[in-house]
């Protein structure tokens, strides 16, 4: 079965001292850029699927239940290895991550997004675009 790109923003809630907290629907094989951000620290927070997580040098697998921190300045990446959507919720410090994927949703629901056409929307939210995505067999 080929990837789903689809990357749905389910919920965003606003919390205190400045963090955001999104809830995503990721369709199986999406997400998978490796990218740097430069000013947003970000937590995953896995409800369904299994996701495979670059964090610099490091790969490791977050379940259910399962946590990943990702540093500002740090190159990462994740990636849904599950043949169904999956669920995850995203802490954002400082908040306003919401507004890079609120742009990149409809880019990722027509198929493997274009390197060339996403490079300047992560410009344009303070990440960097890094070489080739996570794939479930790296």
């Amino acid at each position: 079965m080929p990837p789903d790109y689809d990357v749905e923003r389910t919920s965003v809630e606003d919390l205190d001292f400045g963090l955001l907290k999104l809830g995503f629907r990721v369709g199986e094989g999406g997400l998978g850029a490796m990218k740097s951000v430069d000013e947003l620290e970000e937590t995953i927070h896995v409800l369904k699927g299994r996701y495979k997580v670059r964090i610099g040098d490091s790969i490791f697998y977050c379940d259910p239940g399962g946590f990943a921190y990702l540093p500002s300045k740090v190159p990462h990446a994740f990636l849904n290895l599950t043949d169904e959507p999956g669920e995850i919720i995203v802490v954002y410090t400082p908040g306003g991550g919401h507004k890079f994927y609120e742009e990149f949703g409809p880019i990722s629901r027509s198929g493997p997004p274009d390197p060339k056409r996403l490079a300047p929307l992560f410009e344009k939210y303070g990440m960097t675009l890094l070489g080739s995505p996570l794939s479930a067999d790296d």
